[in-house]
């Protein structure tokens, strides 16, 4: 970055002029508004301060960027050697290829799980709805605890069958326990929505940093498809294997940001009480009279109590008009009306809604593979209780970037990621080398959740609908070009889908996300826990379900308060239940899995799972035997109730809206309350977790029901009891032991 001194002219067209360095050459300023507002153009630039006219070339952002990149296809080309030089058959190989066959430790599963989980949506979405909306963005805080519930719920037993059945998608002990191709290929069709989504939003991430801190040189576009081409060339070349070791450098780059940028910030404006609450040090009266320079006078609504239940739109005659507070949308630079807004209606009720529909997103496709992934159930454990915690370690940061953005620079266009970050960037020395690591990280966090994304929705659409279903006989190798295309198909589908939608706020895409997801999950629950549900019943609750949470999300005006996977989860299992109670009374064979003769697996493909038909019995005494499940004790049970209404009565219900609060040290009464129900919350939810009795050792697959089918990955020991009589096909015995990292 280099500064020059301004040089005024009377010239009209002008206004001003002014010469640079030998860095930027000749930079000719323009102020239609006075030097205050003053651009410009030449170079790469950033508006008049202090005096002076700053150009901001920008470079050392595109050279952190570069090595990036660098970096990752380094690591693409590092897990193909070893993928090629893997001993393993090639039947295995697409196992590995999606599953990276259960060799990570609790280090690189850490940092896995924690740049999957915090994406686009956290570097993106979260600073900007601080900034708009202030202390309710903790709803992104909080969200945390539900997800890890909902794991809670699904991951211990997934992670064992996954093993003992030698699967090789997600979707497969769909297709094991159910032995049913429509269920199993409508679940599969159902997950890969919500992935679609997903990378979409990492899409349009990518598009708006690189646009904001570029000043616009590279287009939205440009950047997202550029981008695009390096996520495809990394999961084609390296599978999960690439895709894991690339998300531990990511992560470590996240974490180092993460840490590192607040202090910056701190620094040059100030902690939340130097920026938040009214007379703080920067605040400064304008020539109008009024005054700036605080979170307190830019949003004034930041430090009030939001909406609670109602509406408080007084312009079209809603709910309540009790609640209006006067604000002058002209009065805020983006234009910004509270009264109008549907951000800001019903925000206590819309925040709870958000976090309920968070236990849903544990089920996605790219989470349940990195359950595979890990070397052992401890080594799972392990991680999930380090990633309850590490939202603090994101989302607070990203809280505080959105109110520097209120604070120091509300008139700015672009998102409030981009804006702070190139402000820093702007400033030079240490501070710019810190914001170019932070702009390493954002694309970190959202390129590592991409590819995530992606080859989840590769891994579902080539195994389920490929491999099991339209070709049957392909080769390995042609498997592997088949999915090659799926990646490269999936991607640009979504890159191009994401230039259309770059306008939906990321709370309402996520709340979209988690509602396509919670369609599956009654199969899900019923395949692990329920054996007094048949296939059909199933399908069509989940068809219903579907089509419900389409509809909704297809009308003008887009999702309710309740969130349609809501809706669409209750008439699913309304479904469900009145089927299977219809098809039982008539005595039909679909009313069980065991008389059913039609809708049935390929033979050669259920035969891969094992010598025993699966059951959620066969499940509970055999195979999950030796393990400590932590839903199943009570108390556990109680815990977790306790952590979801200690968060429910966080919530600010209790004053009415856009009524003064208390500030202390920043943060207005109800937000305290808020974060400390879910500190305590994050403890009990922790507690749960490390009663989840299991061990280092890894689990034995049980041998193919016939010798030709076999996929296993390892040599197994003969059946040790007759299917027949319920014993399990082979004793869950130590493998080798989990390395630590």
């Amino acid at each position: 970055m280099s500064t020059t001194t301004l040089a005024p002219t009377n010239t009209s067209t002008l206004g001003f002029g002014c010469v640079t360095d030998a860095d930027c050459g000749f930079v000719a300023c323009t102020g239609d508004r006075g030097l205050d507002s003053a651009t410009c153009v030449g170079a790469m630039v950033s508006p008049r301060q202090d005096g002076v006219c700053t150009c901001a070339t920008r470079a050392r952002f595109f050279i952190g960027i570069g090595i990036y990149i660098a970096v990752l296809l380094a690591i693409a080309v590092y897990a193909r050697m070893e993928t090629k030089r893997s001993l393993l058959p090639k039947a295995d190989r697409l196992r590995d290829h999606f599953m990276a066959s259960s060799s990570f430790g609790t280090f690189v599963m850490v940092l896995s799980l924690f740049s999957t989980a915090f994406s686009g949506y956290t570097v993106v979405g979260v600073p900007e709805e601080a900034s708009r909306l202030g202390y309710p963005a903790m709803r992104w805080l909080t969200i945390g605890v539900f997800v890890n519930i909902g794991a809670l719920v699904i991951y211990p037993r997934l992670r064992q069958v996954g093993l003992a059945r030698r699967y090789n998608s997600p979707t497969d002990l769909v297709g094991d326990r159910f032995n049913c191709n429509s269920l199993r290929l409508l679940t599969s069709l159902a997950l890969v929505i919500p992935l679609f989504i997903y990378t979409t939003v990492q899409f349009i991430a990518l598009a708006d940093i690189i646009e904001g801190l570029s000043l616009g040189r590279i287009q939205r576009q440009t950047a997202a498809s550029m981008l695009c081409g390096v996520i495809i060339v990394c999961e084609v070349m390296g599978g999960q294997r690439s895709v894991t070791i690339s998300d531990t450098v990511q992560a470590s780059i996240m974490m180092a940001a993460f840490l590192v940028m607040p202090f910056v910030l701190v620094y040059f404006y100030g902690g939340l009480p130097d920026i938040v609450e009214p007379n703080c040090p920067r605040s400064h009266r304008l020539a109008d009279g009024t005054f700036a320079g605080c979170v307190a006078y830019n949003r004034p609504w930041i430090i009030q109590t939001p909406t609670v239940t109602s509406s408080c739109d007084v312009q079209n005659n809603l709910t309540d008009t009790s609640c209006y507070a006067g604000f002058n949308e002209s009065a805020y630079q983006p234009p910004i009306n509270p009264n109008t807004d549907p951000d800001f209606q019903h925000v206590a009720l819309s925040m709870l809604m958000f976090n309920l529909n968070g236990m849903a997103f544990g089920l996605n496709p790219h989470f349940l593979q990195k359950v595979f992934a890990a070397k052992s159930d401890l080594v799972l454990k392990r991680s999930l209780m380090l990633l309850t915690v590490a939202a603090l370690v994101t989302n607070l940061p990203s809280l505080y970037y959105g109110f520097v953005r209120v604070a120091a620079m509300p008139d700015a266009e672009g998102s409030a990621f981009s804006v702070v970050t190139g402000k820093m960037i702007d400033r030079g020395g240490f501070s710019e080398i810190v914001a170019v690591i932070a702009s390493c990280s954002a694309l970190a966090a959202i390129m590592s959740t991409a590819d995530s994304a992606i080859i989840g929705a590769n891994n579902l659409l080539t195994v389920e609908w490929v491999k099991n279903f339209l070709w049957r006989g392909a080769s390995p190798q042609q498997i592997e070009y088949v999915s090659k295309g799926f990646t490269v198909g999936f991607a640009i589908c979504a890159l191009i889908f994401s230039f259309n939608v770059d306008k939906i706020p990321f709370a309402a895409l996520f709340n979209l996300q988690n509602s396509f997801v919670w369609q599956p999950a009654p199969t899900f629950f019923a395949a692990l826990y329920s054996d007094r549900v048949a296939a059909h019943p199933l399908l069509y609750g989940q068809i219903m379900g579907l089509i419900v949470c389409l509809t909704i999300a297809t009308r003008d005006g887009g999702e309710f308060v309740v969130p349609s996977g809501f809706i669409g989860l209750a008439v699913n299992v309304s479904v469900v239940a009145l089927t299977q109670l219809g098809l039982s009374a008539t005595g039909s064979l679909f009313a069980s899995d065991d008389t059913r003769r039609y809708d049935l697996m390929d033979t050669g493909v259920v035969s891969q799972y094992g010598s025993c038909r699966l059951t959620a019995d066969y499940v509970g005494r055999h195979i999950m035997k030796g393990t400590d499940e932590p839903l199943m004790r009570r108390r556990n049970q109680g815990l977790v109730l306790l952590a979801i209404l200690l968060i429910i009565l966080g919530h600010p219900w209790y004053a009415k809206p856009y009524t003064d609060q208390s500030v202390s040290s920043g943060v207005t009464q109800w937000a305290v309350v808020y974060f400390v129900c879910y500190m305590f919350a994050v403890a009990l939810i922790t507690y749960v977790y490390s009663t989840w009795g299991c061990s280092e050792m890894g689990s034995k697959a049980e041998p193919s029901r016939t010798p030709e089918a076999s996929v296993s990955r390892r040599p197994s020991a003969a059946p040790s009891d007759s299917c027949a009589n319920g014993g399990a096909a082979t004793p869950l015995v130590s493998d080798d032991e989990a390395e630590s990292y």
